[in-house]
């Protein structure tokens, strides 16, 4: 017995580690088995990790969560970097501004946005926080520093919605809930309107056949019994809205609906106890059922509306090499992956972080990556993109990233961003929507006054109808649904929308601009011949050209690469200049290599006179006071830039090259394009489309990133190619993933259907909402008709925006 008390006392807490006193008897189950906490504040915390999927984090955490005795103590698990490390990420190197995705239950609507974003966006150390309204994710950008995730957590939990950390799973098993949750509560409320609509048959019957008093009342009270339930469970989900709002002084579009629904059972038991007065039982049962069977389909809509998700939820578990001599693998979470480890994945399993490939060969399918189906073979030494898919045997890699920094990882990063950044129609839409929930209840008083003189027995009718014809659902969901449908399209064809105004700008382009080198062309120089102008052999002019090259970003430098022997020298003293060249010193001799005005300069006399194409691309070769060789270089169209810019002929297609005017001229007849602008610098290029801008027309650039920053910053739209370097396609509001050209012109044609739905389904909810109340307040819609109405306008706007799931 002895023994027993000694083990008793020595027990700790499976959240905490702290001791757990002996009259203490809290356990939760994780894994399939019974642990000890110290208290209900772990056991709600344990309980909230294991709910999320996220039972991963015991595994692998690192020390004991830390333990606070106040009211934040539920959600302080939310500031352990171990927990964070799950769905947060950093967005400096220091580490201190992090950026974390988190998933909010109870978004109704535009009003519920709007109130999360204002009610955290004055807390010390927050920069932003964006709420999207079709999937219920919050972004929350923030100061490590200044302050900790689990006082924004706690806020938008005092504001009344529960919170749980993002991951895939996590939104899956929310989604489900919310589901089962809604088909429990939509089936109760509509066997009750099937009985209690039976019961109303038989008062109107007996309306006109006569009927007894008692059994009149009888009737009524169960009708009364039955509708209760649906009050308190059914319509619960309403209530709880409509309080949230209304606690924090704002009106949603649950407001009306409740008080409708209030105003309706006061009234009915009024009558039904004191009378006289109608009973409007069977009006509840039905508007509850059919309101929440609008919302089901509507979360169902929204549920299925889903980005590419990251590595570390296509593969949670991946295996990594413990043991080279015996080939041993561990199962281990994605992102405890470091560079440098050796992993091993399965055929049909996906890539799970950027890596190199280890085995001789393999065949890959990268449709997530640039929506070609086609497989891909990649031999040792190729560069693994995550998300890609094994179609061959069991391959062995090394990994080059941690999840975190990894491809799929970045592309969901800005896919995430876009969705959470709104246009400027659509924060007007929204603000339309908040504010016309207040305008119906004090048009509602207004009306219900009015017929109050007129025929008092109708006015309760008439308010009561008017409060639920005119709920702005539809509003809130006319251009959100049909950005989400048009955003995931385009992904899956290989465009990836990075700004969340790119599409409504990209439906008012009236300019094109290309950049020519790897965009309009391959980008894949090769030196076709090379003219010695001096006694430099040609291995000497190779080697010096590719010391310099290295240095050089742009496409021409690899056509120098692997041209020579020798490794590249060591350069001093490098002056990189865009659209000009590189100088340097090598051996304390000055060389430079590039355009012909820039080693002009250098060689301090004119070029010789060769015999070269005056479409040619050329580099030249110079030390002081001397020219040492001419490379003529050669870059081919790409197949798909002719019929692309023949199909976009009426933007008016102009290309904007740092190529001389007869280069730039042969590459445009070409293509066929009849505007052109040669020799330009990366300032040039801004300022032409400044001009243009200037004269009131909406340009998009397309680019291949080099040198391209500033006219991609100055386009109204920019549009980068997946090959393009990394702050360019930062920089850009769209990515070409797939490189594919042709993809620009489908662009254009779902920018425009996509706001030509948004037209149709905003135009649809203004003249249903404005049209349906002045009838409404005619008394010429019944309270159960009004409650059709209000949900069909609301599946109406869900299924116009599908149509943008195909091409248009």
């Amino acid at each position: 017995m002895e023994n027993n008390h000694a083990i008793q006392s020595l027990r700790s807490c499976f959240h905490c580690g702290l001791p757990i006193s002996e009259n203490i008897d809290i356990t939760v189950k994780v894994d399939h088995h019974e642990q000890s906490v110290c208290c209900f504040g772990c056991k709600a915390v344990c309980e909230l990790i294991m709910a999320g999927g996220l039972d991963n984090y015991y595994k692998y955490r690192t020390e004991y969560a830390s333990k606070k005795d106040d009211e934040e103590e539920k959600y302080i698990e939310y500031d352990n970097p171990d927990f964070q490390h799950l769905f947060c990420s950093a967005l400096n190197e220091s580490n201190n501004f992090i950026r974390a995705r988190l998933i909010i239950d109870d978004i109704h609507c535009a009003a519920c946005v709007w109130l999360i974003e204002n009610g955290c966006k004055n807390i010390s150390g927050i920069d932003k926080i964006k709420v999207n309204l079709v999937d219920g994710v919050a972004t929350l950008d923030w100061d490590n520093n200044a302050n900790k995730l689990s006082t924004f957590i706690q806020r938008i939990a005092d504001l009344g919605y529960k919170v749980s950390p993002w991951s895939e799973n996590n939104k899956q098993i929310r989604q489900e809930k919310s589901e089962k949750q809604l088909i429990r509560r939509t089936g109760l409320a509509g066997i009750v309107m099937m009985q209690v609509g039976m019961f109303s048959i038989g008062l109107y019957a007996g309306e006109f056949q006569g009927i007894e008093i008692e059994y009149q009342r009888l009737l009524a009270w169960f009708s009364a019994l039955l509708t209760t339930p649906v009050l308190l469970y059914s319509a619960q989900p309403f209530y709880a809205s409509a309080w949230r709002s209304l606690k924090n002084m704002s009106i949603n579009m649950d407001v009306p609906v409740a008080a409708a629904i209030t105003l309706a059972y006061v009234a009915s038991m009024y009558a039904l106890m004191i009378g006289p007065g109608e009973i409007y039982f069977d009006s509840i049962c039905m508007f509850v059922f059919l309101l929440l069977g609008v919302r089901y389909l509507d979360l169902r809509a929204r549920n299925r509306l889903k980005f590419t998700r990251a590595s570390h939820d296509i593969l949670p578990l991946c295996r990594r090499l413990i043991d080279k001599s015996s080939s041993t693998y561990e199962s281990v979470p994605i992102h405890t992956i470091q560079p440098g480890d050796i992993l091993m994945v399965r055929s049909g399993e996906s890539i799970p972080v950027d890596g190199k490939l280890v085995s001789k060969t393999a065949t890959l399918n990268e449709a997530s990556i640039s929506g070609e189906f086609l497989p891909v073979c990649k031999v040792s030494g190729s560069e693994l993109l995550s998300g890609a898919t094994n179609n061959s045997n069991s391959l062995v890699m090394k990994a080059t990233k941690r999840a975190t920094d990894s491809w799929l990882q970045s592309v969901q990063n800005l896919a995430f961003d876009a969705q959470q950044s709104k246009p400027e129609f659509l924060k007007i839409s929204d603000k339309v929507a908040r504010y016309f929930s207040l305008i119906v209840l004090l048009s509602t008083c207004a009306v219900g006054s009015v017929w109050y003189f007129i025929d008092s027995s109708r006015a309760l009718e008439i308010c009561i109808a008017m409060l639920v014809i005119s709920c702005p659902c539809a509003l809130s969901l006319a251009a959100p649904s049909a950005l989400t449908v048009a955003s995931n399209y385009l992904r899956e064809q290989g465009v990836l929308i990075c700004n969340g105004n790119a599409l409504e700008k990209l439906s008012k382009v009236s300019k094109v601009c290309f950049d020519k080198t790897g965009t309009l062309t391959k980008g894949e120089f090769s030196i076709i011949k090379t003219h010695l102008l001096s006694t430099i052999s040609y291995e000497e002019a190779f080697s010096v050209a590719a010391s310099l090259e290295a240095w050089s970003e742009h496409p021409i430098a690899d056509a120098f690469a692997n041209k020579t022997k020798k490794n590249p020298g060591q350069v001093d003293n490098v002056l990189n200049i865009q659209n000009a060249g590189v100088s340097g010193y090598i051996h304390e001799q000055e060389y430079r290599i590039g355009s012909l005005d820039f080693c002009e300069v250098l060689a301090g006399q004119p070029a010789p006179t060769l015999n070269i194409p005056g479409h040619a691309q050329c580099v030249w070769l110079t030390t002081r006071n001397s020219w040492l060789a001419c490379f003529e270089l050669n870059d081919t169209p790409r197949q798909d830039a002719g019929n692309v810019i023949l199909s976009l002929k009426q933007y008016s297609p102009t290309l904007l090259t740092g190529d001389t005017k007869t280069a730039a001229q042969h590459i445009a007849n070409q293509l066929g394009m009849d505007h052109h602008v040669s020799t330009c610098t990366p300032q040039d290029k801004q300022a032409y489309i400044s001009r243009l801008q200037g004269k009131g027309e909406t340009v998009i650039m397309i680019g291949d990133g080099v040198n391209d920053l500033p006219v991609l910053a100055q386009a109204d739209v920019s549009v980068a190619i997946n090959s393009a370097n990394a702050l360019a396609k930062n920089e850009a509001d769209c990515i070409l993933l797939n490189n594919n050209l042709n993809c620009i012109p489908q662009l254009f044609s779902h920018a425009k259907a996509t706001f030509r739905v948004i037209r149709q389904n905003i135009t649809w909810a203004l003249a249903y909402n404005f049209g349906a109340l002045p009838l409404a307040a005619a008394g010429l819609i019944p309270p159960w008709a009004a409650a059709i109405g209000m949900s069909a306008s609301s599946l109406v706007v869900i299924l116009n925006a599908t149509k943008l799931r195909k091409a248009v």
